[in-house]
């Protein structure tokens, strides 16, 4: 929890020097955050069952092998982790959040949850990390915002081919509509809202 505040908090002290609208942007984020903590607290329990994950699971780490089948490469953070945590991180990963909608990976998703049947609390579980992944990934930009302002490099970053205030958008957008998964009217909203 700590890990997910600190940079909501950092975000927040820096807007508090800035613009009114730096302001209003870092409220939404301290709601979001608050409202994700709360959702992982009620429905992430502390002994979730754990299983042998790759972590990192984004599709530039998939590979086509020279006889056509898929392969994973980059497996340096793998362990035991909780499945519903690794998917959610695989459907919000900055890579690829928004190539697919929740339409598109149920072709994934449906025989993935249905395999793991004996885990009667993965669904729910899966909801919450979806909070908590929207915050986690909101928070990691929002410092690299941050060092990229006091450095003078915000012009030319991108965050995986898009200007960064919109990918931060999304994510403010996703945690905001939990729990429901698309957040495009909760983005609509947002459409003029900058962080930097």
């Amino acid at each position: 929890m700590a890990r997910l505040r600190r940079p909501i908090r950092a975000y927040s002290a820096w807007a508090e020097e800035h613009t009114a609208e730096r302001q209003y942007v870092a409220k939404l984020c301290v709601e979001a955050l608050e409202r994700a903590l709360a959702v992982a607290e009620s429905m992430i329990p502390a002994d979730s069952p754990l299983c042998f994950c790759r972590s990192d699971p984004r599709f530039a780490n998939v590979i086509a092998r020279p006889d056509g089948r898929l392969g994973l490469v980059d497996w340096e953070d793998c362990g035991l982790r909780d499945t519903a945590r690794e998917v959610a991180d695989l459907l919000l990963h900055p890579n690829q959040e928004d190539l697919l909608g929740w339409r598109e990976w149920q072709a994934f998703l449906q025989p993935y949850i249905d395999g793991r049947r004996s885990d009667a609390d993965f669904e729910r579980r899966l909801q919450a990390y979806l909070a908590v992944f929207s915050i986690f990934w909101l928070g990691l930009l929002l410092q690299e915002g941050l060092h990229r302002t006091d450095s003078g490099t915000f012009e030319n970053w991108r965050v995986n081919q898009l200007e960064p205030n919109h990918r931060l958008r999304r994510y403010l957008a996703r945690a905001h509509a939990w729990p429901d998964v698309d957040p495009d009217a909760s983005l609509a909203r947002l459409v003029d809202v900058n962080f930097f």
